[in-house]
C-alpha cells in the first residue's frame, strides 16, 4: 500500500516543499515568488534570484535550446514548422523559468542529502521514457558507432551536446529520488490528505456560443447517438482531459508490526478479498484499519 501512496505523492508534492529543509526561513520562497522577484533585479543578465537560487539569462537561453530534445519530430527527425518558435512566446518562457527554478531547488536539496545519479540510473530512465529513448545509444558503451555519430550530428545541428541530454535526464531522476526521500516524512494518512487536497479543485470555463443546438436537441442527439459517442471516446481517449478514476476500499495494518508479522495478515486479507468477502468483516477479524470510498 505504501508503494501506491508514494506514486500518488510524486504528483502532488510541490517544489516549494523542498525549501523547507536545509535553508534559513528568509530563503524559503516559492517558485512563483522567485520568478516574480526577477522584475526587481538590477543586473541585466540575472533573470531570477531568491535564497539559494540564481538563474541567469544564459541558463534560460540554454534551456530554450534543450527544449528541442523532447519536442515532437517529423518522421525524418526534423522539427515541425513553427515548433522552434513557440518556446519564444511569453507564456512558454514564464513556465520555462519556473521549471528551471524548480530544478535548481531540487539539485541543491539533492546535493545536501547526498543523492546522486549513476550510469545505471541514466540507462534505466532512458529506456523508460519514449521522448528520451532515442538518445539511449549515447549512453551505452556497446552502441553502434554509426548511430552514435548520427545522434551527435543531430545534437550539433541544434547547438547541443550529450551534456545537454544528461542535464535534462539528471533533472528528472533527481526530482524522483528526492520525492522518494521526502515521502518517508509523511504517514499514509497525510499522503491521502495531500492527494485529496490537491484534487479538491475544479476549473470553470465560460464561453458564449452562437447558432448552437438547444439543450433539448443535444439531449436527443446524445440518446440517439449513444453508441457512436461511446465508440468515439473509446477510440480517442488521449484527446479527452478527464482522467480515469475509481473508488477503492483500503485495508491497512498497525505500523508497529514487523515485516514477519505483517505479511501473513495482509496475505490472508488479500485472499479473502479475492472471494468477495465483506471488507468490514475482514477488517474486524484481522484487526485492520478500514477506509472506504478512497478516490484514486
Amino acid at each position: 500500500m505504501r508503494a501506491s501512496l508514494l506514486v500518488i505523492l510524486l504528483a502532488i508534492i510541490p517544489a516549494v516543499s523542498l525549501l523547507a529543509t536545509g535553508c534559513d526561513r528568509n530563503e524559503r520562497q516559492t517558485v512563483d515568488e522567485v520568478v516574480e522577484s526577477s522584475a526587481e533585479l538590477q543586473g541585466e543578465r540575472l533573470v531570477a534570484s531568491g535564497g539559494r537560487v540564481e538563474l541567469t539569462l544564459e541558463e534560460v537561453e540554454r534551456a530554450v535550446q534543450r527544449v528541442r530534445l523532447v519536442a515532437q519530430r517529423n518522421p525524418d527527425g526534423t522539427l515541425p514548422k513553427g515548433e522552434a518558435d513557440w518556446i519564444r512566446q511569453a507564456p512558454a518562457q514564464i513556465n520555462l523559468v519556473r521549471n528551471l527554478v524548480h530544478f535548481q531547488i531540487v539539485r541543491h536539496e539533492a546535493a545536501e542529502r547526498g543523492l546522486e545519479v549513476t550510469p545505471e540510473d541514466e540507462i534505466a530512465f532512458l529506456k523508460s521514457q519514449d521522448n528520451f529513448s532515442r538518445y539511449l545509444p549515447l549512453f551505452e558503451e556497446d552502441a553502434d558507432s554509426e548511430t552514435v555519430d548520427k545522434l551527435k550530428r543531430e545534437l550539433q545541428s541544434f547547438d547541443l551536446t550529450i551534456a545537454d541530454v544528461r542535464h535534462l535526464v539528471h533533472d528528472v531522476i533527481l526530482n524522483d529520488k528526492l520525492t522518494e526521500v521526502l515521502a518517508e516524512d509523511f504517514s499514509d494518512d497525510q499522503l491521502w490528505a495531500l492527494y485529496e487536497s490537491a484534487r479538491d479543485e475544479a476549473e470553470l470555463i465560460v464561453a458564449q456560443l452562437h447558432n448552437t443546438p438547444t439543450s433539448s436537441e443535444l439531449d436527443e442527439a446524445v440518446r440517439r447517438l449513444d453508441a457512436e459517442i461511446r465508440a468515439h471516446y473509446r477510440d480517442n481517449r488521449d484527446r479527452f482531459m478527464t482522467p480515469a478514476s475509481t473508488r477503492v476500499t483500503l485495508l491497512s495494518a498497525d505500523k508497529a508490526l514487523d515485516q514477519q508479522s505483517l505479511e501473513p495478515i495482509l496475505q490472508q486479507a488479500a485472499e479473502r478479498l479475492g472471494t468477495d468477502e465483506d471488507p468490514v468483516e475482514i477488517a474486524a477479524d484481522l484487526d485492520l484499519a478500514l477506509r472506504t470510498n478512497a478516490h484514486i
